[in-house]
């Protein structure tokens, strides 16, 4: 149904993607369509998600028999195909007519193949609902330039707000004043950096406030990791306090990356509260806002059972993200341990490059000969 062989050239930058999305989700979605094969993954409290899309020249060869082919995998089971590609010429991906698995032919030197089979499940498109056109607020900026400024903040920090000025843009830390003790928040580490608008190769600032935006640092973070060796700059684009924050990163004719960032609404914010829309006054007290068709910002055209429950947009998430406000988990599958890979790599190579079998369960086999 669908066969596509990433070249050496290719391959690192798709290894990075995967590990890009393996650190917000769970599970990939691939869909293939005549112009493009599509990853996408989303977050369980549904306050990230990431999609890619690679085009037919990102390829040595692509192409597929539908005009649509979906399918799911365990983001796991592919970090183990592509642990190690230094020694991959290229890699061979398929997806066989009748069967629900997905093939990576690994082509190494000196004459070694390397196949895994990974099993997949059929699921419904998943698609977010956002337009960057309406968004008043832009910059682009070097994904260096930002992880040189978030390398001053704590590793433990969870969120992070993102303080827009017609003159100045503010890093800082988030610390929920109301859920933290006081002795506490003295003894905390608090951040905060100003950058100018020359330290951006694009900023137009079109609101008559200022903006803030808090978010996930951990998930800003695994966007700036993917962007970094990157050449093309990371382009933002901001709204109010409470509706998402969009980022993208694209090159010509090979691929395109959007990054969808839940942002937070703050009840003390005066100006957070004038701005937002009617509705989302009535959102229920968790701050995440039920999907509207026609209405909300960002909600799910159609979302697999497994990934989301429930009909809710992502225009804005809980401070805290209890265990009750979480999507429905998925269903918990045997996976693939990664414990000890030295010892996983040398079943694969093998001391005299026999051929040796790993039984992965149900997420997939890895056979080398």
């Amino acid at each position: 149904q669908m066969e596509a062989v990433i070249p050496n050239k290719s391959l690192l930058l798709f290894s990075k993607a995967v590990s890009c999305l393996s650190k917000i989700g769970e599970d990939v979605l691939i869909e293939c369509t005549p112009t493009a094969l599509v990853l996408r993954t989303l977050n369980q409290t549904r306050s990230a998600f990431f999609v890619f899309s690679f085009k037919r020249h990102f390829f040595e060869t692509y192409g597929t028999t539908k005009d649509e082919l979906r399918c799911k995998v365990l983001l796991k089971s592919c970090l183990s195909v592509f642990k190690s590609t230094s020694t991959v010429e290229k890699c061979v991906c398929t997806i066989p007519s009748g069967e629900d698995c997905i093939l990576f032919d690994m082509h190494c030197k000196m004459g070694i193949k390397k196949t895994y089979r990974l099993e997949v499940e059929e699921c419904e498109p998943l698609q977010a609902v956002y337009s960057k056109e309406t968004c008043p607020n832009r910059m682009q900026v070097q994904a260096q330039t930002l992880n040189m400024c978030l390398q001053n903040f704590p590793g433990a920090l969870d969120e992070i707000s993102l303080i827009l000025h017609s003159d100045k843009v503010v890093v800082k830390s988030y610390v929920d004043n109301k859920k933290t003790d006081e002795s506490l928040i003295r003894k905390l580490l608090l951040t905060e950096m100003t950058l100018n608008p020359s330290d951006f190769e694009v900023y137009d600032f079109n609101t008559n406030k200022k903006v803030t935006l808090t978010f996930c640092l951990k998930e800003m973070k695994a966007i700036i990791g993917f962007c970094e060796k990157q050449p093309q700059p990371l382009s933002f684009w901001m709204d109010v306090e409470g509706k998402p924050l969009l980022a993208s990163v694209i090159m010509a004719n090979t691929f395109e990356a959007d990054f969808v960032l839940a942002t937070l609404i703050d009840p003390e914010d005066e100006n957070s509260q004038a701005t937002t829309s009617q509705s989302s006054r009535n959102y229920p007290t968790s701050g995440i806002s039920p999907y509207v068709s026609g209405t909300s910002s960002l909600g799910f055209t159609a979302t697999p059972p497994s990934l989301c429950s429930g009909s809710t947009s992502l225009t804005s998430y809980n401070k805290r993200r209890s265990d009750s406000q979480l999507a429905t988990p998925p269903t918990k599958r045997p996976r693939i341990s990664n414990e000890d890979n030295d010892d996983e790599d040398s079943m694969l190579w093998g001391k005299d490059l026999q051929t040796n079998v790993i039984d992965a369960a149900d997420d997939g086999d890895v056979m080398s000969s």
